[in-house]
């Protein structure tokens, strides 16, 4: 559970319980182009005749039971049946919102793991960090130990009250354990893991970005206390994948899922890392309930222009998006085309390089399928 790094640490995680040989299951949400990446067993994909005979039986079964189940619950249950079906040993599950309430937090796990927690999703989750921390907190579970990235002071508290109260040892990111970075760039990165008992030196992985460094090592953590050994993890964190996460498509072209305020700010340090002296020309589409201020205020000092764009599922409107960019004084060119297809089509024929293809996955989703044509 987490506000940002869910998806990227659960895929760390899977891959390097594959690579110690167990059949292992993933179950990430939201997906980039097709439903069937939010199933994977062993790094592969749920198959279209897989899915499709899974998700009859289960309608069967909402229909007999009349049981009403919400989009996300019922493919929550395509996941779980999917894993059971290949006899997986492990699955790795990512929240989808919150914890406490989550349809994942049936399970009881062999650890619970918590990544960066921001403010998000209020109207459900909470006013305060720490509200929305406590409702993350919700996924561990009595005596079951907990990996936590640094957080910030409110929402540590949070965490460590709850593990305190339900007797589950707690890791701490910067406390128990953590990373030395060692050297990064566009095709792979590498650091030093750190804990207090030992080092394991020259981890590297093919996806990028500073806050990976700290994905990853909280996914180390977690994976020792699974007990995996050092080569299955070494081999696992630097297979892992998982598209949209600063991902270099071709000719400086990058596409990265930073949908909240937490995720731009990753986007904007990232930018300053691998393009140093460079803006970007961005194609931004954000979902309705986001903070475009905040997202807008982290991007716009690394920005040359902004194409403003709208998902067709729960996108803010474009014209919105763009008044937010005019009106955080971003003095740059600014236009607007409604489907991200167009303002993909559009990007490409600029002279400006990067592009940065981001915000929610949905308009990211569509966008990526644009270019795969």
């Amino acid at each position: 559970a987490g506000t940002n790094g869910k998806g990227s640490t659960s895929v760390f995680i899977a891959s390097s319980l594959a690579e110690a040989g167990y059949t292992t299951g993933l179950y990430t949400s939201p997906h980039l182009l097709s439903l069937n990446e939010r199933f994977q067993v062993n790094g592969k994909n749920i198959s279209d005749r897989a899915l499709e005979g899974i998700v009859d039986r289960l309608l069967r079964e909402k229909r007999t039971s009349g049981i009403n189940l919400s989009f996300f619950e019922f493919i929550t249950s395509v996941a779980f049946e999917y894993f059971s079906e290949s006899n997986c040993e492990y699955a790795v599950l990512e929240v989808g919102m919150g914890g406490r309430l989550d349809a994942t937090n049936v399970i009881v796990p062999e650890t619970s793991v918590l990544t960066p927690i921001g403010l998000e999703h209020r109207e459900f989750l909470g006013s305060t960090v720490k509200e929305i921390a406590l409702e993350k907190a919700g996924i561990i579970k009595e005596g079951i130990p907990v990996v936590s990235a640094e957080q910030e002071n409110s929402a540590m508290r949070a965490i460590e009250k709850k593990s305190r109260e339900l007797n589950a040892s707690l890791s701490i990111q910067s406390q128990d354990f953590g990373f030395i970075k060692q050297n990064a760039g566009l095709k792979g990165q590498e650091f030093n893991y750190t804990s207090r008992e030992h080092t394991i030196k020259g981890i590297k992985t093919t996806m990028i970005g500073e806050h990976q460094f700290g994905n990853a090592s909280i996914a180390v953590r977690a994976l020792e206390l699974l007990g995996v050994q050092r080569k299955a993890i070494r081999s696992g964190l630097k297979k892992a994948f998982l598209p949209g996460r600063f991902q270099i498509i071709h000719n400086k072209v990058v596409v990265d899922v930073a949908h909240n305020p937490m995720g731009a700010m990753a986007l904007k340090k990232s930018i300053e890392e691998f393009f140093p002296g460079k803006k970007a020309l961005f194609v931004l589409g954000v979902s309705t309930d986001k903070d475009i201020n905040a997202i807008v205020s982290a991007l716009k000092p690394v920005a040359a222009s902004f194409v403003c764009t709208q998902a067709s599922f729960r996108g803010m409107p474009a014209g919105k998006v763009a008044r937010a960019v005019k009106e955080s004084g971003f003095n740059g060119s600014i236009r607007v085309l409604k489907k991200p297809a167009e303002a993909v089509s559009f990007a490409l024929k600029q002279p400006i390089k990067p592009i940065i293809l981001t915000g929610s996955f949905f308009s990211v989703g569509e966008g990526l399928a644009s270019l795969e044509k």
